[in-house]
């Protein structure tokens, strides 16, 4: 389920949320790697009635490589507004631990579940990655699951996700437990571990009975290009990302390349 540093995971405990820290691999987590926030504080941030504004402000954007991590393990394309990051850094109950939240914080204090986990497992991505795979999500899950369209991690998925999280529960009357995100991953939330557990085995096992051909295409042993299709030195980089293009053949082949697709690619697997 994880590969690498990728993925993320939280609990709620009352008003405080902990969150895996930015940077930190999700295969080796400890208790020390996770950062305790106000969750009041960070809804806040969601629902403050300027974030779109603030999102918009050209002039105080940066990278999330330039403000977000010291680690530089953030993806250059994932845009921070420096007053929203600045809000969920101070959100931190604890103000002399160095660990930054993860990127997705708002969004896992947005789940009305004690246990919220993030992953990009490859059988799920050949389904997220597919040219059909919302058409494919909507089949083999119904209104066990949503599907958010692709859009760059951090506040501007946490926004969209908030919308689609309340229709849901207002059509519904309770909240999705099961959230796949175009070219980026899943999301599963629930009150046990033993549920979480359940949930992940029932995504997987349901995505892998429809894959019709398990042959893996043969990683190209260098990127296409200097500075396109997965660009890594780590060959399991490019092993990963064939599998998906194997695997996506199911749900109609992979979606095109484009920037935002490479980004992801690199986010999840680099």
């Amino acid at each position: 389920y994880t590969i690498k540093a990728a993925g993320n995971t939280s609990f709620k405990d009352e008003n405080i949320l902990y969150v895996k820290a930015s940077g930190t691999s999700l295969a080796t987590v400890t208790a020390d790697d996770f950062v305790a926030l106000n969750m009041v504080s960070l809804l806040d941030i969601l629902n403050s009635t300027n974030i779109n504004e603030l999102l918009r402000e050209e002039n105080t954007q940066f990278t999330s490589t330039e403000i977000y991590t010291e680690k530089q393990d953030e993806p250059s394309h994932n845009i921070l507004n420096k007053n929203i990051l600045e809000a969920m850094l101070s959100a931190k109950i604890s103000q002399q631990n160095s660990n930054r939240p993860s990127i997705e914080s708002i969004l896992h204090a947005m789940f009305p579940y004690k246990y919220v986990l993030h992953l990009h497992p490859v059988i799920v991505n050949a389904l997220t990655c597919s040219k059909n795979g919302e058409s494919v999500c909507k089949k083999l899950f119904n209104n066990k699951a949503i599907w958010i369209k692709a859009v760059p991690p951090g506040p501007e998925l946490a926004i969209l996700c908030n919308a689609a999280l309340t229709e849901y529960a207002n059509k519904t009357g309770s909240f999705p437990q099961i959230v796949f995100m175009q070219n980026h991953g899943v999301f599963v939330a629930a009150n046990s571990v033993n549920e979480i557990d359940e949930l992940m085995q029932y995504v997987t096992n349901t995505i892998k009975n429809e894959i019709k051909d398990f042959t893996l295409i043969t990683a190209p042993e260098k990127p296409l290009t200097p500075d396109q299709v997965l660009d890594s030195s780590d060959k399991s980089v490019l092993e990963n990302a064939a599998k998906i293009a194997s695997y996506a053949e199911s749900f109609g082949g992979v979606l095109p390349l484009t920037d935002d697709i490479i980004d992801i690619i690199k986010l999840v697997y680099g």
